[in-house]
């Protein structure tokens, strides 16, 4: 028996995998996007896209009401440390807003679905040789407004769990890469390094 799940932040690199996995198991699945940081050109989920602001509470309320989700991948975010650094409201408010858009309409509505929450190895900040690998207690001392966005992304699930039962998980992500990874530096060195490799490109000097 198939799972109603809806991802956010499809048009992301983990989302558009996500979604894949997800219909291949069977899932019936909402996807939804905002400002796409991967080409969705390649990607053809069998199931029902929509584009959704997450900033946007009256949507994501009707989505929510309308597609009765049992399981909520929250990827939606604006994810790039660099880009909160130039514009941290917007950074702040598809984050932290957006979170809070998220679990108000699920608690409005009554839902007993589970969500889980996505942030970011980010939230630890400056981390020591000796600290590593890094413990979930370590203290959470964020460097850029991106960091901060998720420390108070993680809190909300939180709240909302302590306070009124909804069910999340949050989960640190730390660097990821793999196909249709861009614009990043892991990615990119990664794309280099295999191209010299395989000698589709002369190695720069």
């Amino acid at each position: 028996m198939s799972n109603r799940v809806w991802v956010t932040g499809y048009g992301g690199f983990m989302g558009v995998h996500l979604v894949d996995l997800l219909e291949r198991k069977g899932e019936d699945v909402l996807a939804t996007y905002f400002r796409p940081t991967t080409d969705l050109r390649d990607s053809k989920p069998q199931g029902r896209v929509e584009e959704c602001d997450i900033r946007d509470l009256a949507k994501v309320y009707n989505l929510l009401q309308e597609f009765q989700p049992e399981k909520i991948f929250h990827l939606a975010a604006q994810s790039y440390p660099t880009v909160s650094w130039e514009d941290p409201w917007y950074t702040m408010e598809t984050n932290v807003i957006g979170t809070i858009n998220l679990f108000e309409a699920v608690k409005k509505l009554g839902l007993n679905c589970k969500i889980l929450n996505a942030c970011s190895s980010a939230e630890y900040g400056y981390v020591i040789e000796d600290e590593v690998p890094v413990r979930e207690d370590h203290a959470l001392k964020p460097l850029h407004p991106y960091g901060v966005s998720k420390v108070s992304q993680e809190m909300l699930g939180y709240q909302y769990y302590k306070n009124f039962g909804i069910k999340s998980i949050a989960v640190r992500i730390f660097n990821t890469t793999g196909p249709g990874k861009v614009n990043d530096v892991c990615a990119d060195f990664t794309q280099r390094l295999v191209e010299i490799v395989k000698g589709i490109k002369a190695e720069k000097r």
